[in-house]
């Protein structure tokens, strides 16, 4: 002599929803006898929410005709942990966690990714690598806690920086990668001297001190039907000819 609305668990979809008398996947079940799976939240006799996964099938007569329906409930909610669980494993391994900027992982997606936007549409584009220079100085004479603080001090300067379009990771070490939506030189070389020149004005302050930052870059432009892999060779190239040639310095080339 209980309508649903009345009963004991007053179950919500995810959002919130109540289902009753309009998504409650027993109705459909008794009005058209397809079986029916959803996850809803049903309420605690303590009053907060468990999510429970719901299977519906119909119950009928000998002649086929529906008479109920059997409602059966799985408490998911070590399912629900495990699966935002792994949500934030993968979450962290697109994110340096130092830095807080893509990680190499996300960085070679992000790259594969613009080859293949390349191949489709033709929209080249620009890679630079950046490496910290004389970074091993810093760890030998302050220690790895400083070294940190400069590879946190080169990360946020180049994510603030950079334009919203263009892409920056961590590339390992004290290497960064940037790929610049940006498919010409004199675009790629404004856009590495502007990161360059930002991370010369930054510092990280020690006790007594004060830590200045360089950077050596090297950049390319993307070619049509080349791998990945050819072209961070030749921007790792141009990137050993600005130490080569002093460090603290572009090298730019097609």
């Amino acid at each position: 002599g209980h309508t649903c609305p009345l009963g004991p668990l007053q179950h919500v979809d995810m959002d919130g929803r109540r289902l009753c008398q309009t998504a409650c996947p027993l109705t459909h079940v008794l009005a058209d006898g397809q079986p029916r799976q959803a996850d809803i939240l049903l309420r605690h006799r303590d009053g907060h929410r468990v999510p429970v996964r719901v299977s519906v099938r119909p119950v009928r007569a000998a002649d086929g005709r529906i008479t109920g329906a059997v409602e059966t409930f799985t408490d998911i909610t070590p399912l629900l942990a495990v699966e935002r669980r792994a949500a934030e494993l993968q979450h962290l391994a697109f994110i340096d966690p130092l830095t807080g900027l893509g990680s190499r992982q996300y960085g070679e997606r992000q790259l594969e990714s613009a080859l293949s936007e390349l191949d489709r549409y033709g929209r080249r584009f620009g890679l630079l690598l950046l490496d910290i220079d004389h970074f091993k100085n810093v760890n030998d004479t302050w220690g790895h806690a400083t070294g940190d603080a400069v590879l946190r001090v080169v990360g946020r300067t180049l994510s603030g920086a950079a334009r919203t379009e263009d892409f920056v990771a961590r590339w390992g070490g004290e290497e960064f990668l940037v790929l610049v939506r940006e498919g010409t030189i004199p675009g790629l070389e404004s856009a590495a001297e502007r990161l360059r020149r930002m991370v010369a004005a930054a510092s990280v302050s020690v006790p007594g001190a004060e830590i200045g930052v360089t950077l050596s870059i090297g950049g390319t432009i993307s070619r049509p039907d080349e791998s990945a892999a050819e072209l961070l060779a030749r921007a790792d190239a141009l990137l050993y000819r600005s130490k080569e040639l002093g460090r603290d310095r572009v090298t730019v080339a097609p």
